[in-house]
């Protein structure tokens, strides 16, 4: 009776899984995404899919011929212009397959080669290939079935992170809707959707030299801050990114993706960057989530700093991260922020938003203060999380007395003028108080700043 080995079902496990992260990443696409070109194949998405799961039987029947003590079927003896030739075929064939068609057959391809992958015993995995110098079943699995869905599913990332644009936006004549923080100032509309187009395009980057760092590792990279929430600019603002990774990253990993970062071309104010590992994302302790990496690159008004978070207990400030990433979905790499990050209680927000106010007494202008109190407020009001501006612009409209509100979103947009200090300590204060009480405060209150 033979005996399944543990190294089998390891990889039966890793066929499976980088199956699943490949139908995560574009069962959701649009025809859009599916038909666009993969830079370093010559071929559309689907096609490419198409391709990686015919290939599990074309690959899997030299596998089982291995495994059966066989001569390599001939699909192993083609030259490359044959393969060539059988691939252009191929394209034809699979250019006109519907998504939902390709991804049943990419889906039942890996479960039947997954099962029998699973079944071998360690004998079997170190069989040698019938007239073929230093080939075992086991280099064939690796190298050969999975090294393939690899190198495809990786130009398939390439093709989503070059396919991802900034979101819809809105103007009056109907293209979308607009955000409260884009209201009249300095800056013409064309130019501000070139900026956020910008941070997009920055953080596509990082999603390019993050798949050569960490390649399957790589699980997701969410874009979140003022890019996201509204009121990016390149000439101050700074570029937030949370990425997910599959596993504890090694030192090696570490390395790796600091010294792929560091190089690149950021806002004014640099990069702020985080990597958790997935299970970290999917149940963060709300006291502190845990994370891997931290990277700031430093700017006009930051300074570099990388801090290992794998010695560490957490961080509170992730609270705030994984809750804008969940409500913005905006993902550079990987599915949709809610299928992985997990749900944060309102409270852990309005907690964090406390402690964010408090950092803001003790380290930030004027203005900060005043904007992220706003933004408590909101939040308290209507469990929501917008930018410092639009949440400006709605407590101004709600506060009784909102002329240090007013100021403050002028110097947020680059006017300047004078804040009272005390006036600002004054108004968070009172959202303090207003968000540390049972939820009295609705859209509909207004406050003083005076008693």
């Amino acid at each position: 009776m033979r005996v399944a080995s543990r190294r089998a079902e390891a990889l039966a496990s890793e066929f499976r899984a980088e199956n699943e992260a490949l139908i995560a990443l574009v069962v959701g696409m649009d025809e859009r995404g599916w038909t666009q070109d993969c830079p370093t194949e010559g071929r559309s998405v689907g096609v490419v899919v198409g391709h990686i799961a015919q290939g599990h039987l074309i690959i899997g029947a030299i596998v089982r011929a291995i495994a059966a003590g066989r001569p390599l079927p001939v699909q192993a003896r083609r030259t490359v212009e044959q393969g060539a030739a059988v691939n252009a075929r191929q394209a034809r064939r699979l250019a006109s397959l519907p998504p939902a068609d390709a991804l049943r057959m990419l889906h039942a391809n890996t479960e039947r080669m997954a099962r029998f992958i699973g079944r071998l015993s360690d004998e079997d995995l170190a069989r040698d290939a019938v007239g073929v110098d230093d080939l075992t079943l086991v280099d064939e699995i690796e190298r050969g079935l999975i090294g393939h869905l690899r190198g495809h599913a990786r130009a398939v990332r390439l093709a989503a992170i070059e396919g991802r644009a900034s979101p819809p936006r809105t103007n009056a004549e109907g293209a979308g809707p607009a955000r409260l923080d884009e209201v009249p100032d300095e800056n013409t509309s064309a130019r501000r959707e070139r900026l956020v187009d910008d941070a997009h395009e920055a953080a596509r980057e990082v999603g390019r030299r993050l798949i050569d760092a960490l390649g399957e590792d790589l699980v997701a990279l969410y874009l979140h801050g003022s890019a996201v929430l509204g009121g990016f600019r390149w000439e101050r603002s700074d570029l937030d990114l949370l990425a997910l990774s599959g596993s504890v990253l090694s030192d090696q990993q570490f390395e790796r993706v600091v010294g792929a970062l560091v190089p690149l071309r950021y806002p004014a104010n640099g990069l702020e960057f985080t990597l958790m590992t997935a299970d970290e994302a999917s149940r963060p302790a709300l006291s502190a989530p845990r994370f891997q990496l931290h990277l700031t690159t430093g700017g006009s008004n930051a300074v570099r700093k990388v801090v290992d978070g794998r010695p560490r207990e957490g961080d509170r400030d992730l609270i705030l991260h994984l809750a804008v990433c969940r409500e913005y979905d905006e993902a550079i790499v990987g599915p949709p922020a809610r299928s992985l990050l997990g749900a944060l209680p309102n409270e852990a927000v309005e907690s964090a938003m406390r402690d964010e106010i408090g950092w803001a007494r003790q380290h930030g202008p004027p203005e900060y203060l005043v904007l992220t109190s706003a933004r408590a407020w909101l939040f308290f009001a209507s469990h929501r999380i917008a930018s410092k501006i639009e949440a400006g612009v709605w407590a101004a409209a709600h506060d009784a007395e909102p002329a240090v509100i007013e100021a403050a979103l002028a110097r947020q947009r680059g006017t300047p003028v004078a804040i009272p200090t005390d006036a600002a300590k004054r108004f968070a204060d009172r959202v303090e108080h207003l968000i540390r009480r049972p939820q009295a405060g609705t859209a509909g209150d207004h406050i003083s700043l005076d008693r």
